[in-house]
């Protein structure tokens, strides 16, 4: 059976009151890739990427979010963490309470999604790059064998949020922890939560969310 991914995607709906729902499935994904891998020093970094050509009106003024990076040093895009990503409605997390479509709503809300992947298979290393959007589903996939990197991480480059979700989206980085400590509360009150950091591309200082 054929399947037109971008009319797939069109039958999705991102609330109006949710316009960082992206961002949360994409940091849910995160906590449950270090709680795969099984390390104690689990970390998520947030970096919002504001759009530049606002600058002009001064460092205080808060501008409207075009892209979001979220790194973790969870298990990484493997094998099976790939397959399931590129399943539509994978029962993969079922037992965790995942409907394996989550990452349908970074493409109502962005233009395209970058994937940079470093994990360990068989006590090798490899590097999966791909893109994600929604003319092509996944696209520009590479899988390289790596020598020893300094770490296995996993970066999700959310790219171009769309003008019809950044009137609704928040900007103050107070506002947008508030947010994901709200939305991911369950998380937050266990003892092997990660930490988490979110930081503005233009403000030296990081909001340490836990």
């Amino acid at each position: 059976m054929k399947i037109n991914f971008k009319g797939l995607v069109d039958l999705h709906v991102l609330p109006s009151t949710e316009p960082l729902l992206p961002l949360y499935e994409a940091i849910v994904n995160s906590i449950q890739s270090i709680e795969e891998s099984g390390i104690k020093n689990g970390r998520i970094d947030i970096e919002i990427q504001r759009e530049s050509q606002m600058h002009l009106f001064g460092e205080e003024w808060e501008t409207d979010i075009e892209n979001i990076i979220i790194k973790d040093n969870g298990v990484g895009f493997n094998k099976q963490n790939f397959e399931s990503f590129d399943t539509y409605a994978t029962d993969f997390k079922l037992s965790k309470g995942c409907k394996g479509v989550g990452r349908i709503m970074w493409l109502k809300a962005f233009s395209r999604v970058e994937i940079d992947s470093i994990y360990e298979c068989e006590n090798k290393f490899y590097n999966r790059k791909f893109a994600f959007d929604i003319n092509n589903a996944v696209n520009d996939m590479v899988n390289d064998e790596i020598e020893n990197p300094k770490e296995k991480t996993t970066t999700v480059r959310l790219m171009g949020l769309m003008s019809k979700i950044k009137r609704n989206t928040p900007k103050k980085l107070t506002t947008i922890a508030r947010d994901i400590f709200n939305h991911c509360f369950v998380y937050f009150i266990t003892n092997d939560m990660p930490q988490i950091y979110l930081k503005d591309e233009n403000d030296s200082s990081t909001s340490h969310i836990r």
